[in-house]
């Protein structure tokens, strides 16, 4: 036996079979080769551990027995010496299903409990040095995003942050590590040292319970909307798996410092702020919001079935009664302890449900069309106007929309919740967005998404590709997805809605599906655009009634052209990129 793997466990740490780690290692090794890789395997709780100073035992107990477990007494006959071999105590694989390994981590004053780490004050996060010149103002306007019925102040939260009880019996993790005075230039500059400073500092303890919990940039497969940050419940393979909040970063060009938010809601950016942070609590379901300077952190709270909104009184950067670090992790608890509630709730609910594999249910109520205006004398529409981009100046002739009756697609709309989106599946990111399916008045389709007050130029790409759907209206279907919907979401999402083709990219792709593809362009081409982004990725070959079709898709870089030779050449870039 070369390789062994061992069940190892901290002492006192039950639920066993949740608090197990696991160790592969060489047979040939010693106890200090088995230190050393038990310390990598668990980084953060032994930072400050040499890995020679830990005490292993070897046991053998079913890791479903705890109470086995906690009562059992750790002799020194079964304490595992540094330079004994590990094939001489395991002559054999031991049984997987056994805890091997009893850890424990010598008393040191370095190691703090979870009350003592979000309460340590002998070192306070740094304060942050700005730049002149403000490089970003980082202000949003929105149209039309959520608004609160009512702002007011969340009164009692620094108290309740004060007397929650956070564990205290076991010194687990390392005193807090802040860089030096870290400059701010940017807002993007202003992520990275919250990141480093705040939320990896606290991820040392979420990552450490069970289900793992903890701060991150945004996952896209499972938020909608694109706030800087989130808080998320992890599976077992560390994967994102429950969105608990959004978290808002602001520097200090945007929003002031010395001013409470629910007393200023109503001056300047500040609305704009507060809404932006609303809206996206709201589109993500979440009761719990954050937003942040870095120097001032506001918590935000909007009770269920309530539209209002509470915001605490700022937390300094340098506060110790409590920390910055405390009021983080107590709405962290909170929004935890909320999606176990819904969560309950929600089995409850399903026991006298029946299962069912359609479609999500349909609004009651049709979204409102952009289109539509309301007057004194009644109800008017007004054209849109999309611009496709010119080869040429790349701002190009411009293209009015039809109007269309209530039934016909496509259909400019202002959808006033996610849930008219009828979300049900990832599908996939790129550079133009975020693609996810879902349904529209029983169609399935392919939602492209983006988060115009992040990404102004992928927004700007969606409008140019809704401009060449309705340029190509008559080969929707054949050549290219038929164009459903496309419009706002709650005054800040923008989202473009084509059909769901199911289908593959063309790997290795027959002479046919060659032909087929080579086929599509040229019924693009007819109608004055050029593709401009010939990828396999924005291939899909599909059966429809016994019968191959291959459809382009992703025309945010498409522009009008009469250039035959620009043409000829996109034809041949495609057949060479199929081709290898």
């Amino acid at each position: 036996m070369s390789a062994i793997t061992l069940n190892c466990l901290f002492e006192d740490d039950t639920p066993a079979e949740d608090n197990l780690f696991i160790v592969d290692l060489n047979a040939n090794d010693s106890v200090y080769g088995l230190k050393k890789r038990i310390k990598q395997e668990v980084p953060n709780r032994l930072q400050d551990v040499d890995a020679g100073a830990l005490v292993l035992w070897r046991i053998s107990v079913p890791a479903t027995n705890d109470a086995h477990l906690q009562a059992l007494a750790l002799n020194n006959n079964d304490r595992m010496r540094q330079l004994t071999m590990i094939r001489s105590l395991w002559p054999t694989q031991p049984d997987n299903a056994n805890i091997h390994v009893i850890v424990r981590v010598p008393p040191t004053a370095s190691l703090l409990t979870e009350q003592e780490f979000v309460d340590y004050v002998e070192q306070l996060p740094p304060t942050v040095m700005y730049t002149d010149e403000p490089r970003s103002s980082g202000s949003t306007i929105l149209q039309r995003p959520r608004v609160p019925s009512k702002v007011s102040k969340w009164t009692g939260f620094r108290e309740q942050a004060i007397s929650h009880p956070f564990e205290n019996t076991r010194k687990l993790y390392a005193k807090p590590r802040y860089k030096s005075q870290p400059v701010v230039t940017s807002e993007s500059r202003l992520h990275s040292i919250l990141d480093h400073t705040i939320f990896q500092q606290l991820n040392v303890l979420g990552h450490s319970r069970n289900p793992k919990e903890g701060f991150d940039g945004i996952y896209r497969s499972i938020t909608q909307f694109d706030p800087d940050f989130g808080c998320y419940c992890f599976s077992n393979d560390d994967t994102p798996e429950v969105f608990l909040m959004p978290i808002e970063v602001k520097t200090k060009w945007a929003l002031s410092e010395d001013t409470h938010l629910a007393t200023s809601y109503g001056q300047g950016c500040y609305v704009n702020i507060i809404q932006q942070v609303y809206t996206y609590m709201m589109g993500n379901n979440c009761e719990y919001g954050i937003l942040t300077t870095y120097e001032q952190t506001w918590f935000l709270c909007s009770p269920q079935n309530t539209r209002n909104l509470l915001i605490s009184e700022a937390f300094s950067r340098n506060a110790t009664d409590p920390t910055v670090l405390r009021g983080y992790a107590f709405i962290q608890h909170l929004a935890h302890t909320n999606y176990q509630h819904n969560q309950l709730l929600q089995k409850r609910q399903s026991r006298s449900s029946t299962i069912t594999t359609m479609p999500p249910p349909l609004p009651s109520s049709r979204p409102k069309r952009q289109s539509d205006t309301q007057s004194t004398g009644g109800s008017a529409k007004k054209q849109s106007t999309y611009n496709l981009r010119s080869s040429q100046s790349r701002s190009g002739t411009t293209y009015t929309q039809q109007k269309h009756s209530d039934k016909d697609y496509p259909m400019e709309i202002e959808f006033e919740e996610m849930e008219d989106l009828n979300l049900c599946e990832y599908v996939g990111s790129g550079h133009s967005g975020v693609v996810h399916k879902g349904y529209f008045q029983e169609i399935e389709v392919a939602w492209k998404m983006c988060d115009v007050s992040k990404h102004p130029k992928t927004w700007a790409e969606l409008l140019n590709e809704i401009a060449a759907y309705h340029t190509m209206q008559d080969i929707q279907g054949v050549y290219i997805p038929r164009l459903i919907a496309y419009g706002k979401v709650c005054g800040l999402l923008y989202v473009l809605g084509t059909t769901f083709i199911v289908g593959h990219h063309p790997v290795s792709p027959s002479r046919e599906e060659k032909e087929l593809a080579v086929a599509a362009l040229k019924a693009v081409h007819k109608h004055g655009i050029l593709h401009n982004d010939i990828r396999k990725q924005n291939i899909l070959i599909s059966w429809n009634d016994q019968k191959k079709q291959c459809f382009l898709v992703d025309f945010g870089f498409a522009t009008r052209s009469t250039n035959i030779k620009a043409m000829k050449q996109e034809l041949q870039l495609l057949w060479h990129v199929l081709s290898t």
